[in-house]
């Protein structure tokens, strides 16, 4: 009886994975990720209750990065993080604007057609 039900279990995935299609050309995705900013610290600074580890403090380099994802019909900018006004307030190297490398990979800025942050999501 308990080897019917684990049959029947795998059957039943199998038939789930058949009604997944595969993608077509306007569902497939390119993934970018752009470097823009850093940030030289360590892992005192940090990690919270760092010391509890027991660990010896050294450097660490955190670094700050968007992404692009689009195919043919759309593109969608995430998590564009922070202007070269608020990195420098917080101690951050900005690296290059998220504006130039935008344009750089061939994507003005104001042509984003979604845009995803970590507080809101907008599309323009």
């Amino acid at each position: 009886m308990q080897r019917m039900m684990a049959d029947e279990g795998l059957r039943s995935r199998e038939q789930k994975r058949q009604k997944l299609a595969p993608l077509s050309g306007d569902e497939q995705y390119a993934v970018y990720a752009a470097r823009y900013g850093t940030l030289e610290t360590s892992k005192d600074r940090q990690f919270l209750n760092f010391h509890v580890y027991g660990e010896p403090d050294e450097p660490v380099t955190l670094d700050y990065f968007f992404w692009v994802i689009r195919n043919e019909n759309r593109t969608v900018v995430i998590d564009t993080g922070f202007d070269e006004a608020v990195g420098a307030r917080r101690g951050r190297t900005v690296l290059s604007s998220v504006p130039e490398l935008l344009a750089e990979m061939g994507l003005p800025a104001k042509d984003g057609s979604t845009s995803c942050s970590p507080t809101a999501t907008t599309t323009t």
